[in-house]
């Protein structure tokens, strides 16, 4: 249960940590875009867009990687990066695309030479209804996951934790059970060698003591039951060793089961 709830939580907080991620980046980027509009008219003021750029760079949060100005084809006009050597550089991919197209793309990678994985958002930067640049920004998400990787660590430990608590008290439970189960099996060994004298200590009222005060009134009863047959089978043994008559009883096949000393001394036998 617990593996089950802890696979619906992480993937619950993976997906909300994700969802404020994106809309912090697209309120961000919602700013920059509303500074960098009134320079991104051909020729470009690269010099402001580098300033805001610079300014925008030491406000950024940690998960704020890299920030780039786009024109509308995809080219670098300006980037947050200290090297401008990249400046006039086309990066194509398929969310920078769709903010050619006027819409916000978004997408999720893993960069192969960092071994992490990134966010990435690009920004359509619109004057008049036309898209007159892109804002491109790269965010990491080590912190989302490493925060998502503790708290699968906690629920692991929980749950060891909860397997070792269950594995005791069901050990526990199993021996309340079993324990006076045993005692029933053992004490009905006895009684069935004859021992009637077999009693069972109740130490509950669940089905385990109802049983046990069955066995104790079935041990008594029995033991009535058979003290009562003896004492009939006495009497009739009395009756036919001191009888005048001689009495013979024999089985269905002439086999003689039974004669009492007066036919004895009677067939002189």
């Amino acid at each position: 249960a617990m593996q089950v709830i802890g696979v619906y939580l992480l993937k619950s907080l993976e997906q909300y940590h994700l969802e404020n991620l994106s809309s912090f980046l697209s309120n961000q980027a919602q700013l920059m875009s509303s500074f960098l509009e009134r320079y991104l008219r051909e020729p470009y003021d690269t010099e402001h867009i580098d300033e805001l750029l610079m300014e925008f760079g030491k406000q950024m949060t940690v998960e704020i990687k890299e920030i780039y100005v786009l024109d509308p084809i995809g080219r670098i006009i300006s980037t947050s990066r200290s090297d401008l050597s990249g400046r006039g550089k086309k990066l194509l991919s398929n969310e920078i695309a769709k903010a050619m197209a006027g819409e916000v793309g978004e997408d999720i990678r893993e960069d192969p030479s960092a071994n992490k994985r990134l966010k990435y958002l690009a920004f359509p930067i619109r004057s008049g209804g036309d898209v007159v640049g892109i804002l491109y920004i790269v965010a990491s998400l080590e912190n989302i996951y490493n925060t998502l990787r503790d708290i699968k660590e906690i629920l692991m430990g929980a749950t060891i934790l909860a397997l070792v608590i269950t594995a005791f008290l069901g050990f526990a439970l199993a021996k309340t059970i079993t324990g006076p189960i045993q005692e029933v099996t053992s004490k009905a060994a006895e009684l069935a060698k004859g021992d009637f004298d077999q009693t069972i200590e109740v130490k509950s009222n669940d089905e385990i003591g109802q049983l046990t005060r069955m066995f104790n009134y079935l041990t008594l009863r029995l033991k009535e039951t058979l003290g009562e047959i003896s004492n009939e089978k006495s009497k009739i043994e009395a009756i036919l060793t001191y009888m005048a008559d001689g009495v013979i009883a024999v089985n269905n096949m002439g086999e003689m089961i039974h004669i009492n000393p007066r036919a004895m001394e009677m067939l002189g036998i």
